[in-house]
């Protein structure tokens, strides 16, 4: 009876050992992903960090040395250049710098919505921040470019909703270039607007259809989270 409860003691204790091992893995790996990385003296976002981007050069780390991190292959960018795009680096307002990957077509996807398969070839917009799912308070601003067709004078609707679809902020995103072209012009916008509780709901871009036919109508939606603002 003693020889079978010790049994059972150790299998429980190899399972929490195991389990754990498991659970550290994964964040070890996440916090690679969702990280400002020290890429040739410019610190490069991947993935989602919460914290903004470090305010100290990366050229050196604390005792002077080289950062170790300078360097590291980013997986996306790489997923972006085997794929047959090139990849371009864009300096954002509120994002740091920001990686675009632009294909053979024209069309551009922000490098980790390409990797996660949020964004595809032939895409007409790109948003470079907030990511999906990040956590976001009122006010904020976001940027990004998108084809001229997406413009009516010089602007695109900008939205945030709820899970039902109820108007949290909107706001008209616009052209800081010549909107009249069938390239990918940028624009910028400011949402405002105070929220009692955290909400889940979507950041929506929507295609400036004045004709308001079925055909000419495109939007994207972003998955974000809005906190409650600060009191």
């Amino acid at each position: 009876m003693l020889n079978n409860l010790k049994k059972i003691v150790f299998i429980i204790f190899v399972i929490v050992v195991v389990v754990a091992g498991a659970i550290f893995s994964l964040m070890l790996l996440r916090g690679e992903e969702d990280t400002w990385i020290c890429d040739d003296g410019q610190w490069v976002r991947h993935g989602s960090p919460s914290a903004p981007m470090p305010t100290k050069p990366c050229l050196t780390n604390d005792s002077g040395s080289i950062n170790n991190n300078a360097g590291l292959a980013n997986p996306a960018s790489v997923r972006c250049q085997e794929q047959g795009g090139q990849l371009e680096i864009k300096d954002t307002e509120t994002m740091g710098q920001v990686g675009i990957c632009v294909f053979t077509d024209g069309s551009k996807c922000e490098e980790w919505a390409y990797y996660r398969g949020e964004c595809q070839k032939g895409n007409e917009i790109v948003v470079y921040g907030p990511n999906g799912n990040q956590e976001v308070s009122l006010p904020f601003i976001i940027s990004g470019e998108a084809r001229g067709n997406w413009f009516f004078e010089a602007s695109l609707p900008v939205k945030i909703v709820d899970a039902q679809g109820k108007i949290i902020s909107q706001a008209s995103a616009q052209a800081l270039s010549d909107w009249m072209t069938e390239g990918f012009v940028p624009f910028r916008a400011e949402l405002t607007g105070t929220v009692s509780q955290r909400i889940d709901g979507f950041l929506v871009l929507e295609k400036d259809n004045p004709s308001g036919l079925p055909e000419n109508a495109a939007e994207i939606r972003i998955p974000i989270i809005v906190l409650p603002s600060n009191p």
